[in-house]
């Protein structure tokens, strides 16, 4: 249910999402456990680890792509945008380095 509530949640969607897969991936990793069935459990950890480098591969590559034209966003100065630009592969490095 918390998963399904989040889309009313405007721009604390992102976070209150993780959130919600965390805690149902403890969850179901704990149910497992206490059933006595390990396997099963690692076998949801993996799936959600195999989730989250996915998502920062995807992430990092889309932004990487775009370093040259994602500071139009926040600015029409070439300045921003040439400081946006030198930014985004050390951004990109950093949500690697989170998730790996």
């Amino acid at each position: 249910m918390s998963v399904m509530m989040v889309g009313h949640l405007g721009e604390l969607a992102l976070s209150s999402t993780a959130i919600a897969i965390s805690l149902s991936v403890a969850r179901g990793v704990s149910n497992e456990l206490g059933a006595g069935n390990p396997q099963k459990a690692r076998l949801a950890v993996y799936a959600v680890v195999s989730l989250a480098v996915t998502e920062a591969i995807a992430v990092s590559t889309t932004l990487f792509a775009s370093r040259h034209v994602f500071g139009y966003i926040f600015s029409d100065d070439e300045e921003v945008v040439d400081y946006v630009t030198n930014m985004a592969p050390l951004l990109c490095g950093l949500v690697m380095r989170l998730v790996v």
